[in-house]
């Protein structure tokens, strides 16, 4: 039952190590993003 435990918490913790990864992701290309016209003058 422990191994199952923490079978269940290593998937666990490398889901939310990707979500964590991808949602970083997505703020950084935001903020590249939006400052993109403000670097470009307009």
């Amino acid at each position: 039952f422990m191994s199952l435990i923490l079978s269940l918490a290593g998937w666990l913790a490398s889901y939310l190590v990707v979500v964590v990864a991808r949602l970083l992701a997505f703020i950084v290309v935001g903020c590249r993003f939006l400052q993109l016209p403000t670097q470009m003058g307009v």
